[in-house]
């Protein structure tokens, strides 16, 4: 029998038994119901959206982001419904889009954290450039300057337009607006406390700056 298949075995028996046991629903309902639970997702195909959304709707309120922000510092969840949660998505993938349909049927507010640099563009995520996950989690790591030297040494560089698009488009961007809270994920989403002062301020300002002006959008929250 394979490795990961076995891992996947055990991984599946040790959740049956959480599940089993009770304690997610004592979790969930005692120590949790006070807090704010926030989800973040990065791709989910429809089916799986549609199945995770209807579980989480039926164990938790489901609150917009701004819902949160809108609460205050000051003890927010005394002004917010008990076991607040809320749903986001990091980086504006192209299969975001193929959840349209999925938000809609549930009527939840969901929030997606774009890469301005990124997303209107066939740039690439720079991790999806490294071998594996192990090689992209060394990568992360590193100093920001030698993370970019050794994408470069990769063939891959942030502005680099390939053949292929990994983003959202901006008519899908501008389609899913009714119904998708959009936010800033940085321009293309390097390590922001590896990077230097001027290099993180310059991808949190010109990331807001670019997604209100190129799209339309009003942006108060940075993933």
């Amino acid at each position: 029998m394979a490795v990961p298949r076995v891992k996947r075995l055990c991984r599946s028996a040790v959740f049956a038994l959480l599940r089993f046991s009770g304690l997610p629903f004592v979790l969930r309902e005692l120590w949790q119901r006070n807090k704010v639970t926030i989800v973040a997702y990065h791709e989910l195909d429809a089916a799986r959206a549609d199945a995770q959304f209807a579980a989480l709707r039926a164990r938790y309120n489901v609150i917009a982001l701004s819902h949160l922000l809108a609460a205050g510092t000051s003890r927010p969840v005394a002004r917010l419904p008990r076991k607040a949660l809320i749903i986001t998505f990091d980086d504006g993938h192209r299969s975001n889009y193929g959840l349209t349909s999925v938000i809609k049927k549930h009527g939840i507010p969901v929030t997606i954290f774009l890469c301005s640099g990124i997303v209107g563009t066939h740039r690439h995520y720079w991790w999806l450039h490294a071998k594996d996950s192990q090689e992209a989690q060394a990568l992360k790591a590193l100093p920001d300057e030698q993370r970019v030297q050794a994408l470069l040494s990769r063939g891959h560089a942030d502005r680099q337009e390939y053949e292929t698009r990994q983003s959202l488009s901006g008519d899908e961007i501008s389609a899913m607006k009714s119904i998708v809270d959009f936010q800033s994920h940085t321009v293309f989403h390097p390590v922001l406390p590896a990077c230097s002062l001027d290099k993180a301020r310059s991808e949190i300002v010109i990331s807001k700056d670019a997604l209100e002006s190129e799209h339309g959008l009003e942006i108060y929250a940075l993933a």
